[in-house]
């Protein structure tokens, strides 16, 4: 009964996978800001041509849309990358943030996108008050889903540092 407990307490190991991370995380931001750049180059050409009146309202809502997302997620994958090359920890504010963000923005389109005329609800799914009030449903379930995610990141993060502390 002469066991004994040995506590390696040298630091962190490192995680494997770390290269193709970075490499998967670079793909996704070159294509993330491509994204966004491209739907802003766009807006000047629709707005003067009066195009999107022919895309109809949904589709330049949603691009609209998406395009300041891919802003948000843009910048949160910068700071992630930066995080990465000082050699810190990945999961920081910027994660949480950029949930509350995005689920907000979506939140907020499926109150503020049904008010628009032309708009239609594509999926079937809405929440109705009377005769004037409609909520989109599909992106305010995805919207509440991101602010789920968003607090349970946070979280996640307030009990890593607490342990952090505590080592």
């Amino acid at each position: 009964m002469d066991e004994k407990i040995r506590v390696d307490c040298s630091g962190e190991k490192e995680v494997g996978g770390r290269r193709r991370f970075r490499v998967l995380l670079v793909l996704t931001l070159v294509y993330v800001a491509a994204l966004s750049l491209s739907a802003f180059m766009d807006l000047p050409k629709l707005f003067i041509r009066n195009e999107w009146s022919e895309l109809g309202v949904n589709v330049f809502l949603w691009r609209l849309a998406i395009s300041l997302f891919s802003w948000v997620w843009s910048v949160v994958l910068v700071c992630i990358l930066m995080r990465m090359h000082r050699g810190r920890r990945l999961l920081g504010r910027e994660m949480p943030w950029g949930m509350y963000i995005t689920g907000t923005g979506l939140m907020l389109a499926s109150f503020l996108f049904p008010f628009v005329d032309g708009y239609t609800i594509e999926m079937g799914l809405f929440i109705q008050f009377r005769d004037f009030f409609t909520i989109d449903g599909v992106p305010f379930v995805i919207g509440l889903l991101c602010l789920i995610l968003g607090y349970i990141l946070r979280i996640g993060l307030a009990c890593q540092n607490e342990v952090e502390e505590t080592i």
